[in-house]
């Protein structure tokens, strides 16, 4: 088993859900608003290109959901 990431797949998956809830359909904009607003409440943030990757890993799991 590797290492535990610092951001998790549940954590993942709930702000891409609460994006679209909040029709943030630009991810530039999502990750600004992060960094500038939210800084506090996510301090183990993964880059824009790691949440896309992983996005694209747990497609599925986002459509089931």
């Amino acid at each position: 088993m590797g290492a535990r990431p610092k951001f998790s797949d549940i954590e993942l998956i709930s702000l891409n859900l609460t994006s679209e809830y909040l029709s943030i359909d630009s991810e530039s904009l999502l990750f600004k608003k992060l960094k500038s607003e939210y800084r506090e409440q996510f301090p183990n943030m993964i880059d824009r290109t790691q949440y896309n990757r992983r996005k694209k890993c747990l497609f599925g799991y986002i459509e089931w959901v």
